[in-house]
C-alpha cells in the first residue's frame, strides 16, 4: 500500500471516530447536558457557598453519597440512551460502538471529577477524598463487572430454585461487539422489553418517583429539606 493510500486510510478512521463520537453524544445529549448544568452549578459561587455549607455542617458524606447518585444516574442513562437504534447510522459501526461502551463510563467519571475539582477549589479536602475514593470505587466496579456479573448470573442459572434462577438475566451484561447494532428500538423497549427482565425499568421509575418527591418537599417544605441535605439528590 503506497504512503497516500495509507494517509488517506488513516484520514478515514480519524473522519469515522470523530462522526461516531459526534453521533453518542448527539443520543446522550441528556446525560452530557444534565452533566454541564451541574458542572456549572458546582463551579459558580451558589454552588461553592452550598457545599462550604453542607460541608461544615457535618454532611460530606451526604454529599459524597450525591456524588455517586449522580454519576451512577448520569451512566446508567447514557447506557440506555445509546442502547437505542436511531435512524441515524453511524459510517464506522465499530468506531461508534467503541464510544458506546466508553462514553456511560467517561461521563459517570466526570460528575466524579466536577464534585472532586469543586472540592479542591474550596480546600474541603475530606469531601475531596470521599470523592476520589468514590471515583476509585467507581472505575473498579465498571474494569470488574462483567466477569463479575457473569459469573454472578452463570451462578443463579445452576440454582434448583426458580425464583433465583429467574433472576439470572438481571445480572447478565452483554458485551457490545465490533459490528453489533443497538439492540432496542424504542426507550420504551429499552427499559421494560429488554433481556435482563424490567430491572432497567425498575431504576428509571425509582429514579423519577425520587425526583418527583424531592421536587414536591422542596416545594412544600424548602427550608427542611435544605436543612436535612435531601436536596443535594436533585444532581441525579
Amino acid at each position: 500500500m503506497s504512503t497516500m493510500n495509507v494517509r488517506e486510510a488513516r484520514r478515514i478512521t480519524r473522519v469515522g471516530e470523530m462522526r461516531a463520537f459526534a453521533l453518542c453524544v448527539k443520543h446522550s445529549r441528556f446525560s452530557v447536558i444534565t452533566l454541564f448544568v451541574g458542572l456549572a452549578l458546582l463551579l459558580s459561587d451558589q454552588g461553592r457557598d452550598l457545599l462550604i455549607a453542607y460541608a461544615e455542617d457535618g454532611k460530606t458524606a451526604r454529599l459524597a453519597l450525591a456524588a455517586a447518585i449522580w454519576a451512577f444516574s448520569t451512566w446508567f442513562w447514557c447506557r440506555i440512551l445509546l442502547d437505542i437504534d436511531y435512524d441515524d447510522k453511524p459510517d464506522c459501526v465499530p468506531c461508534f460502538n467503541r464510544w458506546r461502551s466508553w462514553m456511560p463510563r467517561i461521563l459517570g467519571t466526570l460528575a466524579f471529577a466536577a464534585v472532586a475539582l469543586s472540592a479542591f477549589q474550596e480546600d474541603l479536602w475530606e469531601l475531596f477524598w470521599w470523592t476520589v475514593g468514590g471515583l476509585v470505587v467507581f472505575l473498579a466496579f465498571f474494569a470488574k463487572r462483567r466477569d463479575l456479573s457473569e459469573r454472578l448470573s452463570a451462578r443463579l442459572k445452576r440454582s434448583p430454585r426458580e425464583r433465583m434462577s429467574s433472576l439470572a438475566p438481571m445480572f447478565a451484561v452483554r458485551r457490545i461487539a465490533e459490528e453489533a447494532k443497538p439492540p432496542y428500538a424504542t426507550l420504551w423497549d429499552a427499559l421494560y422489553r429488554s433481556e435482563r427482565s424490567r430491572f432497567p425499568g425498575l431504576v428509571a421509575l425509582a429514579m423519577v418517583i425520587t425526583f418527583a418527591l424531592l421536587c414536591v418537599l422542596a416545594f412544600v417544605n424548602p427550608v427542611g429539606i435544605g436543612k436535612s441535605g435531601a436536596m443535594i439528590l436533585f444532581f441525579a
